[in-house]
This record gives C-alpha cells, sequence and structure tokens, in this order.
C-alpha cells in the first residue's frame, strides 16, 4: 500500500526513487541521515485520496475493525509512520548490509487492538543467553511490551523455563521505574525483509500507538510479579508452557513470541521464528 499511495503522488514517488538513489551511493553518516530523514518526511506527507477506489476500501475496513470516523485521521498518520520506518537509520544499515536494497523492502501494516496489559512478555524458545534448545527463556516488563524494545532505562524481569522438567528459574527482577499505557489501537510493522533467512529484521522497524502512550511511575513496592512467589511463579510456568506450546505448533521451530497478561488471562499477539 506504500507504494501504491506514492503512485497516487508522482512527484513525492519520483523524489523518493532519486533519494534512494543517493543514499546507496554515499559514504557520509551524515548525509546518509539527511536523506533518510527527507525519505521519511515524504512518507509522513502523502495524503488520503478519497476518490481512489483502494484507499476506499482501506477506510471501510478500518471503520468495520472499530476504529471510529472521528479518529481516522489519526490512524492514517499512524499507517505512515510504520511506512516510513522503513528508512530508520539501523533498518537501512543493517539491511545494506545483508545486501538488500530500499527498493526491495515493502511494509505491510498489521493493525491490532490493545490489549490493557498489566504485564507484557517476549518469549524465545530456544533459550538465546545459551543456545539451549531445552529452555525457554522470557522477559517481561509491567504495562505494554514497547517499555521492553525500546530505550526506556532499568531491566526487565527475565527467565528460564526448562521444557522437561517444567521447573522455572529467575535470572533478574524487573527495575525499569517507568511503564506505558494506552487504548485503542496499535499500528505494527510488517516488512517482508522480515523473513529473510537468518535475518533479525522484526526489531527494526517501528510500531505505533493511534492514541499516545502514557508514561507511569511503577511502584514496586506493593508489585505483586515482585512480592506475591505463588503468582509470580505460576506466571512464569505458563508463559513458559505458552513458549513451548506454541513452538509444536510449528514443528519445534524455533520462535520469537509476544504477548500480554491482562485480567487473568493470557494474550499471544504475535509470532515469528526465532533468529
Amino acid at each position: 500500500m506504500l507504494e501504491y499511495s506514492l503512485g497516487l503522488e508522482k512527484s513525492a514517488e519520483s523524489k523518493l526513487h532519486s533519494l534512494i538513489e543517493q543514499i546507496v551511493k554515499t559514504k557520509s553518516v551524515r548525509r546518509m541521515n539527511r536523506i533518510l530523514y527527507q525519505c521519511k518526511d515524504l512518507v509522513l506527507g502523502l495524503r488520503f485520496h478519497d476518490a481512489d477506489q483502494h484507499h476506499a476500501f482501506l477506510k471501510q475496513q478500518l471503520f468495520k475493525f472499530g476504529i471510529q470516523s472521528s479518529d481516522f485521521e489519526k490512524a492514517w498518520m499512524s499507517i505512515k509512520k510504520v511506512w516510513a520506518s522503513k528508512f530508520n537509520e539501523r533498518a537501512f544499515l543493517a539491511t545494506k548490509k545483508l545486501g538488500v536494497n530500499l527498493h526491495q523492502i515493502f511494509m505491510a501494516v498489521l493493525v491490532q487492538k490493545i490489549v490493557p496489559a498489566e504485564y507484557a512478555y517476549v518469549i524465545h524458545t530456544t533459550n538465546p543467553t545459551n543456545s539451549n534448545d531445552q529452555e525457554v527463556y522470557a522477559e517481561s516488563c509491567i504495562g505494554l511490551g514497547e517499555a521492553l524494545v525500546s530505550d526506556m532505562p532499568g531491566q526487565a524481569m527475565a527467565f528460564s523455563y526448562d521444557k522437561l522438567s517444567k521447573k522455572v528459574k529467575i535470572n533478574s527482577y524487573p527495575n525499569k521505574s517507568q511503564a506505558l499505557s494506552s487504548s485503542g489501537f496499535i499500528f505494527r510493522s510488517d516488512s517482508n525483509s522480515e523473513d529473510l533467512p537468518g535475518f533479525a529484521g522484526a526489531g527494526l522497524f517501528d510500531s505505533y500507538t493511534m492514541h499516545e502512550e502514557t508514561k507511569f511511575r511503577v511502584s514496586y513496592n506493593n508489585e505483586k510479579l515482585v512480592l506475591n512467589e505463588n503468582f509470580r511463579n505460576e506466571f512464569m510456568s505458563r508463559i513458559g508452557f505458552i513458549g513451548h506450546h506454541i513452538e509444536r505448533l510449528y514443528d519445534d521451530d524455533p520462535q520469537d513470541i509476544e504477548g500480554a497478561f491482562s485480567g487473568g488471562e493470557y494474550f499471544v499477539v504475535q509470532t515469528r521464528p526465532q533468529v
């Protein structure tokens, strides 16, 4: 849809192609970043064309999914922000190292309702710290999972789960001083570069909530994940089981899984091959 939307604005499309041709030739980091910012600005400036049948269909589907008409402009901007993350410095350098140029990256946007997470978690079904394929390794934080992958200071709670004995072992307690909350919808990247063999492209691109995330201070002196041993062990065991179960569904291929805990229920929002 990014490429299609660019096709509706030929001047922006031509300018973007020209910038991409320039960036692959430059050896200056400063110039590289300047061009990447220009690419982002072009994408963020794309207009929504009500008269176009594909744009009209997109709007119709978003409304059917539950996005209100009054929030459509926010949704459209969130979609464009995900598209524009194709031009992040880290994404550009990582794909360039792999021999993939920006013309070869196509960005889809996954729209999901936000789980009002009490805790978010990420699971690796082969422990990346020791390459043990009989251990699930997981990290968890209070609030939304963006706190796990962002540069927010502090560490998450980390633990392992033995697939055979079902025993859990805590590696570190959480100490992030702030957490995130939001409501509504989240727009996530799903590019073709994330499916390349041997390439961990999943964390290179950005996700955006339709409504601005709210930061709140974490109070660990009454946090049950820290103070309640029974709850903590049950929490870790369930997440370990979820990881192992999903891995078996995928023919024992190691998985990188994201999920959330809310209202006593465990949600899985995404899984992909672990690299």
